[in-house]
Formats: structure tokens, C-alpha cells, sequence
């Protein structure tokens, strides 16, 4: 190791104290008197950054933190990256964990270059007179829900981002590609993405500071972001938003977010209800392919919801089918999902369900081989 600390040519020692020919004594120096290698020098920048990863395995390695209301979902300090279609929902679905986040005492930053101050006002109005937020608990959005209306960054304002970010848990760009146009950038190119990260993203990262970009899909690719793959190298933890059941301002529907990719290894999908006056909160489900998968058939179900489409005129949607049959959500999807599987009925998850023939249980010809609920 000491070969490999002193190496360099001799003739440039002067110039730089730290390629003296005892590296070793040179870091001392600072231990000894408190003091930081000079910024810049190859001891700040790469010697002094070596980390003894046995010890700290020994120490004990700081367990996953997660940001307030935000289990499984958003890291401390990580990079996050939403994609999903254009007018999907990513910025009101990103809004509402925002202020679910600043009630449970977070403080989050949003950038915002896509929609503007009026419409982000006028949505998080709804917010408050769908739930509704009490006083204190605006006082609260005031003082912890800090919103930017259009801000235009340089590639040099990196301290000035930090100072400004200081005592924030989550920074949220939205959305991405106005960012790397206002540096310059092509969102195509690898290295301009790259540029725009260390620009923004990387002096936050080393604060500490949780960031989440959002940004749009490919037309064909819809689960991955537009122009550069090392949009997805770059940032941590990658997620696809879509709609899985049309919402509108009279019509309820539903969101499901995903982790596509995450550094870390943990998988996670939240689903969020919302529309027709109705702001929910992202809740965590369970994969519903896997019970399917594994033959689950919710019998009951699936004839309470083959009776209903039957009686229906106007073809309804998921969500109003699995409010009228009832039982566990998660079984009642399954439900709809195992008769348009099965010939039973027919419709995508952005349409109607429409009935192609009766199911009835006491028919069922798979009932006696033990796939039922």
C-alpha cells in the first residue's frame, strides 16, 4: 500500500504536499492538529476517502431509513426516479405522498418547470377539501411544503442548492427534461445526463438529501424513461407509475406505482385512489399475479361480479365493479380479472367490463379440483 500512496513523480512535490514521499505523515499532520487536507489536493479528493469497510462492518452498517410516511417507498439520502406515460398522474400522485410526507413531519422541496404555480395551488386545494386538512395542518403544508415555481439552475449553483435544501428530506424535480434544457443538455445523450446530475442531483446526494425526479416514458417503451438508459443507471431506486383505472374530476379511478429497479434489491408496489373528489393515500398491496399464478380462483366472487355486469347497460369500469360486489379489494380484482381471463367477460384495465357469459359457481367446472376461495 505504501508503494502505491507515494507513487508519482517526484517534481511536483512542492507544488503539492500531499505526494510528499510519507503520505502517511502528511495525513497524520491533520489528525494531529484538527485540521482538513487543503481543498482540491489529491489527499482530499482520493486519499483521505479510503473507508476500512471491515470495520465498519464491525461498527454495525445503519439499517434502511426510510423517509417519513414513506416505509418501503422513498430512501433517506437516495436518488429516486419516477417514470410513466405523459398526463399519466405523475405530479398530483407525486403532490399527494408530498403532503402525506409534511404531515408526518417531513419538509419537501419541489422544483417544478412543467406545471405552474396555479395549478399546483389549485390541486393541493382540492387536497385540503377532500380530506379535509384542518388549520394546523395547513400551517403545517405552509411551513414544510416548499414549492418553486419555473426556477432556472446553473451548472455552478451547486452550493447555493444545498444551503437552500439544507433542512429538506425530499427534493422533487418536475419534471425532468426542462432541467437538462436549461444546462444545455440533450436528454439523449448518456453523458449530458450525466452532466446534469453531477450539476443538481450529486450535490444533493452527498448531503444527505433525498431526491425524486420525475420524468416521461418512451412512446413505445412505457416503462422506462425517454432518451438516455443511464437514466436509470444513475439514480437508485426506479419506479413506473400508470393509470390502471381511468380518473377524471367526476370519475374515480386508480394509480399503481412500482419499483422496477432498485441498487438495494427491494421490490414494492403502492396503488392510490383517486378522482371524482377523492384524494387518497398510496397504500401498499401485494403482487395479485402471484395468487393467480398459483390457481387462485375467488369463486364467490367471481359470480357476484358476472351477476353485476349482467345487469349493467353502460359497461362500468374495474373500480365500480369491485365497490359493488365488495369483500377484500384485492380479492374483488382478482375476481374480475380471473372472468375476462377465463371468455367470461372482456375489457382492458383502461375500459369498461362487459359480460360475455354468465358464471355461476355451482357450474363452475374447475370448482371440484380445489381452485376456489
Amino acid at each position: 500500500m505504501n508503494e502505491l500512496l507515494d507513487a508519482g513523480p517526484s517534481e511536483h512535490e512542492g507544488d503539492d504536499p500531499s505526494r510528499a514521499p510519507d503520505v502517511h505523515d502528511y495525513l497524520e499532520t491533520f489528525s494531529l492538529n484538527g485540521d482538513a487536507p487543503p481543498s482540491g489536493s489529491f489527499v482530499d479528493r482520493v486519499t483521505a476517502r479510503r473507508i476500512d469497510l471491515l470495520e465498519r462492518i464491525e461498527a454495525g452498517i445503519p439499517p434502511a431509513d426510510y423517509l417519513p410516511a414513506s416505509d418501503g417507498m422513498l430512501r433517506r439520502g437516495k436518488r429516486h426516479y419516477w417514470v410513466a406515460p405523459k398526463k399519466t398522474g405523475k405530479s398530483i400522485g407525486a403532490l399527494v405522498h408530498n403532503i402525506d410526507m409534511v404531515l408526518a413531519d417531513a419538509r419537501v422541496v419541489v422544483f417544478d418547470r412543467e406545471n405552474g404555480g396555479d395549478l399546483y395551488a389549485s390541486r393541493l386545494e382540492a387536497i385540503i377539501t377532500a380530506r379535509p386538512l384542518d388549520r394546523q395542518q395547513q400551517t403545517q403544508l405552509r411551513d414544510r411544503l416548499h414549492y418553486f415555481e419555473f426556477p432556472r439552475f446553473r451548472d455552478d449553483d451547486q452550493q447555493c442548492l444545498v444551503e437552500l435544501c439544507a433542512a429538506a428530506d425530499l427534493v422533487v424535480f418536475d419534471s425532468q427534461r426542462m432541467y437538462l434544457s436549461d444546462l444545455g443538455l440533450e436528454e439523449n445523450s448518456s453523458d449530458d445526463y450525466a452532466a446534469f446530475m453531477a450539476a443538481l442531483v450529486d450535490p444533493l446526494f452527498r448531503a444527505g438529501i433525498s431526491t425524486l425526479i420525475l420524468d416521461n416514458s418512451g412512446h413505445s417503451e412505457t416503462r422506462r424513461g425517454r432518451g438516455a438508459s443511464s437514466k436509470g443507471d444513475l439514480n437508485e431506486i426506479l419506479f413506473v407509475l400508470e393509470t390502471i383505472e381511468e380518473f377524471n374530476l367526476d370519475t374515480t379511478g386508480r394509480l399503481r406505482l412500482e419499483i422496477t429497479d432498485s441498487r438495494f434489491g427491494n421490490t414494492g408496489r403502492w396503488e392510490l385512489d383517486i378522482g371524482g373528489g377523492l384524494f387518497g393515500s398510496w397504500q401498499r398491496v401485494e403482487h395479485d399475479d402471484q395468487d393467480a399464478h398459483a390457481g387462485f380462483r375467488p369463486t364467490g366472487l367471481m359470480e357476484r361480479a358476472s351477476v353485476f355486469l349482467e345487469s349493467c347497460s353502460v359497461p362500468p369500469v374495474r373500480r365500480e365493479v369491485t365497490d359493488a360486489i365488495g369483500g377484500k379489494t384485492k380479492y374483488a380484482r382478482i375476481a374480475v380479472d380471473t372472468l375476462i381471463r377465463e371468455g367470461y367477460a372482456r375489457g382492458d384495465k383502461r375500459s369498461g367490463v362487459v359480460s360475455v357469459k354468465p358464471y355461476r359457481e355451482a357450474e363452475d367446472p374447475l370448482l371440484h379440483e380445489g381452485r376456489n376461495d
